[in-house]
């Protein structure tokens, strides 16, 4: 059987069809493939313009939070420096209280009368102590009057005793010739202290640990304007105006605290010696003392309280 065979003319015709048909066929490829990638590119377009807005939202937190550290920083430098110009017009303030507080005395436990004659009152109990006359100490009286204290109203005393004189040199001898003298006014023991005023007394309560212990070991110190305390301890001038320097003191003298928790200890044990020996009667008869008894066992009192060698202490 014969085989048909194809002309060359024809076989060049089906080539070129085949050709085209294979361009348009890659054509299709490549649009079928760039309209499924197309989503994906603007999902990611879409996800980078979201970077770039976070990206700038952070770099406007950063520029916001830098601004409020400048802020904070200089309201700091402020409130630091408001502070020192605060603290020095209260140092001032306190100046000028304790110069008006140089000629006053404070009289506790004086039982109100009615019709009472305050300054004929009080130049009698203070004369023997002023070495004067009630009328030489009546002279020098300015002003008296009875005021309203915490610590009267606390303890249920009178209202306390407030005496002006016209010079510091009649306040310091009564306090000096009063001190460890019991003054009597109807059965009642009467204190003579000295006026401090009360943000001197607030400068001063975060010593009074400081000041009872001094008590304690018997070592005399003075308070210092506008605050701290001075004292002689081993031969060695302390001057204690700050809370880290009273820190340190303790921490580097341990000693100090031992002597004394030794002292209270021995004091405590003569007290015990002394009681066991009296006779039973005699110890139930005898007044109990509020605080552990004496002028010291007041923390209140102490802050008021002045001794011969601190009349300085202004």
């Amino acid at each position: 059987m014969a085989t048909r065979k194809q002309s060359p003319a024809m076989s060049k015709s089906v080539t070129a069809t085949l050709q085209g048909k294979g361009e348009t066929l890659e054509e299709l490829v490549r649009r079928a493939v760039f309209d499924a990638v197309q989503p994906f590119v603007a999902k990611l377009n879409e996800m980078g313009q979201k970077v770039d807005s976070v990206e700038s939202e952070v770099k406007a937190i950063k520029e916001t939070a830098t601004g409020a550290e400048q802020s904070a920083h200089e309201n700091a430098v402020l409130m630091k420096a408001t502070s020192k110009e605060v603290k020095l017009l209260e140092n001032q303030i306190i100046g000028l209280q304790v110069d008006c507080a140089q000629t006053v005395l404070r009289l506790q436990n004086v039982k109100e009368e009615q019709s009472e004659n305050l300054k004929d009152l009080v130049s009698g109990l203070l004369a023997p102590f002023a070495k004067a006359t009630k009328e030489e100490i009546k002279n020098d009286i300015l002003e008296v009057r009875r005021t309203s204290s915490k610590y009267a109203m606390k303890r249920q005393l009178p209202r306390e005793i407030i005496i002006d004189f016209s010079s510091k040199k009649t306040r310091d001898t009564i306090l000096y010739n009063s001190y460890n003298v019991d003054l009597d006014y109807l059965g009642n023991k009467v204190k003579i202290l000295k006026d401090v005023p009360f943000l001197a007394r607030k400068r001063r309560f975060k010593y009074k640990g400081l000041a009872a212990s001094l008590r304690k070991c018997d070592i005399k110190y003075k308070w210092l304007f506008p605050e701290g305390v001075w004292f002689r301890y081993k031969d060695q001038t302390y001057k204690i105006t700050s809370e880290a320097q009273l820190t340190e003191f303790l921490f580097n003298h341990q000693e100090f605290l031992q002597e004394e928790s030794s002292k209270s200890e021995r004091e405590s044990g003569g007290e015990e010696r002394a009681g066991a020996a009296a006779p039973a009667a005699q110890r139930e008869l005898r007044p109990r003392r509020k605080g552990g008894g004496g002028r010291g066992a007041d923390p209140d009192y102490n802050l008021y309280c002045i001794r011969p060698t601190n009349l300085i202490a202004y």
